[in-house]
Parts: structure tokens; C-alpha cells; sequence
């Protein structure tokens, strides 16, 4: 149970970071990181929320995302972008 954990979160982790390095500024809103998930990987496409429900919790909880910025309109929009040490 905990190898099968460890291993969705690391592949989530990935995917996250496969979808900030796709963009020139490094940086990507929430609703962007789920549409290309969406967009390049099918399987995401026909599944419920809870897949979503990983990637928040899994931005929120790694230090390897920081939180950069907010938009200030209807809908708060968190942008994250990866850091290196």
C-alpha cells in the first residue's frame, strides 16, 4: 500500500512539472496545469475529480512548487512554478 502511495504521487509530482516546464515562463495557473494534463494525457479525459483533488494536494504539499502570485478577479487562480536547489 505505501510503494503503491509513494509511486501515484511521484508520478503526479512529475506530471506537474511536465506541465510547467512545457511553458516559456516556468509558471502555470491551476486551471492550466489540469487542461494540459487534460490535453496530453487521454486517460485524465473520462476520469472523475479526483485526480484533480492529487495535484492540489500535491502542489500545496511539496516544497519543490512555490506558490508565486494571485489573480485578484472572481476566481483566485494559484500559480506555481518549480524550484531547484
Amino acid at each position: 500500500m505505501i510503494i503503491t502511495f509513494t509511486l501515484v504521487s511521484f508520478l503526479t509530482l512529475g506530471l506537474i512539472a511536465k506541465a510547467i516546464l512545457s511553458t516559456k515562463e516556468r509558471r502555470m495557473v491551476l486551471s492550466d496545469i489540469y487542461h494540459w494534463i487534460q490535453v496530453n494525457y487521454a486517460y485524465f479525459r473520462t476520469r472523475g475529480p479526483g485526480w484533480r483533488n492529487s495535484i492540489r494536494h500535491n502542489l500545496s504539499l511539496n516544497d519543490c512548487f512555490i506558490k508565486v502570485g494571485e489573480c485578484h478577479s472572481e476566481y483566485i487562480s494559484m500559480a506555481f512554478e518549480i524550484i531547484y536547489n
